[in-house]
């Protein structure tokens, strides 16, 4: 770890850019989930997951990464390729 102090899951997803020029964060409920469903041993909020918002964009949770320092406002997660694999199934591509 580099010594920044890294925010708690919920705060690294970024806003997809309507919800930004609005001013406010997505709710996950608002979240299209593509993995997993919420009922394996890691619950609904832990375990890494890829999600849809509403305009598109796609939002994932994973274990936070510090492989490089990201600039400023970004963050990076690891996620298994299973999970990737999984959306991408999902997403029909």
């Amino acid at each position: 770890m580099d010594g920044r102090e890294r925010p708690p899951y919920g705060r690294l997803r970024r806003p997809d850019r309507a919800a930004k020029s609005r001013g406010f964060r997505i709710a996950r409920e608002e979240l299209t989930r593509l993995t997993g469903n919420g009922n394996g041993t890691c619950g609904e909020d832990d375990c890494p997951n890829v999600y849809r918002t509403a305009s598109g964009s796609i939002v994932v949770q994973g274990d936070v990464s510090d492989v490089f320092t990201p600039p400023q406002g970004e963050g990076l997660v690891e996620i298994p390729e299973s999970v990737l694999r999984e959306a991408v199934r999902a997403l029909g591509w």
